[in-house]
């Protein structure tokens, strides 16, 4: 697959990017683009896989550090050779972490975006690891929701989400979530495939004047 002339390999023990992909990457650059005079952002891709969306947040200018998590040991060894692969295109500092969510991640550590293209469609159980990649547990935003409770504490004042859902997931539940988080939609792209629609939507907090 490639997004903006970025090649990435696959693995079968990984999720393939997908049109999913092709969304979030539109909003990451809207983002991107929308603060082009602030320099040294900050971006996390949580949940990286294959490290797409990670790698092409890297090639912006503006981005100072890009970190490229996942839980999966075969997701970063992937990334990782996507990274080399890609790196004359890449213009930020780009680390891989390995971590659930962020149980890895340092309290005081705060992004400009993070970009989480999650499992999510409804299911209950795991039946494999690649299961999990797409898995979003019941209502199929279980995970998000998770992920929500968390990453609201690791943006910072400018800061924001990019999450990626679908028709058959619990929408109506999910922005329950984020609102109760005190985050707002900030922008949106839908894509129909087949019997199903593709959302991605960038979050932000709401400031009270």
């Amino acid at each position: 697959m490639e997004i903006d002339k970025i090649e990435i390999s696959g693995s079968e023990e990984v999720y393939a990017p997908s049109e999913d992909s092709y969304l979030a990457a539109e909003l990451i650059a809207e983002y991107l683009e929308e603060h082009r005079e602030r320099k040294a952002l900050r971006v996390l891709d949580m949940g990286t896989g294959s490290g797409i969306l990670g790698i092409f947040a890297s090639t912006f200018s503006n981005v100072e550090e890009t970190v490229l998590a996942d839980i999966s040991k075969s997701a970063l060894l992937l990334a990782g050779r996507n990274i080399e692969s890609n790196r004359e295109k890449i213009s930020s500092r780009i680390t891989l972490m390995r971590s659930d969510l962020f149980d890895s991640f340092d309290a005081e550590s705060k992004f400009d975006l993070i970009i989480f293209n999650a499992p999510y469609l409804p299911h209950e159980k795991n039946r494999d690891k690649l299961e999990r990649s797409w898995n979003g547990g019941g209502g199929g935003v279980e995970v998000l929701e998770k992920f929500l409770g968390h990453a609201v504490n690791f943006i910072r004042s400018e800061g924001e989400l990019l999450l990626v859902y679908s028709s058959f997931s619990d929408a109506e539940s999910l922005m329950r979530c984020a609102q109760a988080l005190g985050l707002q939609e900030k922008s949106r792209r839908t894509a129909h495939i087949f019997f199903e629609d593709i959302m991605a939507v960038r979050l932000g907090k709401v400031y009270k004047a």
